[in-house]
């Protein structure tokens, strides 16, 4: 049986949890079959498959994806629990009907903005994150889902010192590790040297620094996730296939290609 999330993170195994982002049952079942020891499921790409953007999705939207992704997998799924959902009742609530083998909460105000969009007010006062922890944990009982807490301090409030801050009260409050949003290469840096548990960098291209899981394990780093790599990639690759039968009456595609790509995921459902 697949090791729960929270064994991952304590495990003596040196080696570096590096987790793709999976936006669908499909895809997280691709990443099971290539060996990797998680999935992850954000809340922006949740957004962009339902085709309503990341504010708009509900705690519903959240667990129907995530019973779809665990009907097809046995590892871990690490999903975004958002802000919580509302008050730490409502956290506390989210974290028992999730079923994930781990859930992170953020520090954002509820109804849930979006940490991207800049001039908005959007983080949470800490005595209100860290009722939603506790809550969570609460929550979460003797099982065996992980708590992540996640803090948006350093964009929101221009405070590198108050995420250091939130991340050590976080731990304080029982999560088992810490993602915290950095988006200069000296505070990604300088982060593990002043939080003490583990942490998870999100590899997002063009918005934070370009770190490979190597380079973030030498840093500190426990797990790297690339959120959103691999959604960006199908759309352009969707994007291409329409543009072409739009314009030339063919989808553009190799027939080799194609009837490989198909026997590929006739195999991968065990279908053949």
């Amino acid at each position: 049986m697949p090791a729960t999330f929270r064994q991952l993170l304590t495990s003596n195994n040196d080696d570096m949890l590096v987790i793709p982002g999976c936006f669908d049952a499909l895809s997280a079942r691709l990443a099971e079959h290539l060996g990797f020891p998680a999935t992850y499921l954000a809340g922006w790409t949740l957004g962009a498959v339902l085709g309503t953007g990341e504010p708009r999705t509900n705690l519903t939207d959240l667990l129907q994806r995530v019973q779809e992704i665990r009907r097809v997998t046995t590892i871990p799924a690490i999903v975004d629990g958002g802000a919580g959902y509302g008050d730490a009742g409502y956290t506390a609530h989210a974290v028992q009907l999730a079923g994930a083998g781990a859930i992170h909460i953020e520090d954002q105000v509820y109804p849930k903005r979006m940490e991207y969009l800049s001039g908005i007010e959007h983080l949470a006062a800490l005595d209100e994150m860290l009722a939603r922890l506790d809550a969570a944990v609460l929550g979460r009982g003797d099982g065996p889902m992980a708590i992540i807490g996640r803090t948006d301090a350093i964009r929101a409030a221009g405070s590198f010192d108050e995420a250091v801050k939130r991340a050590n009260l976080f731990f304080d409050h029982g999560v088992d590790a810490v993602m915290a949003m950095a988006y200069q290469i000296e505070d990604v840096e300088l982060f593990p040297k002043l939080v003490k548990g583990p942490l998870i960098y999100a590899f997002v291209e063009g918005l934070r620094p370009m770190l490979s899981a190597k380079d973030l394990q030498q840093l500190g780093y426990r797990v790297m996730i690339a959120p959103i790599s691999a959604l960006g990639e199908a759309y352009k690759a969707t994007e291409k296939v329409y543009l072409s039968l739009r314009e030339t009456g063919l989808p553009g595609t190799e027939a080799d290609s194609g009837q490989a790509a198909r026997v590929d995921i006739q195999e991968l459902l065990g279908l053949i």
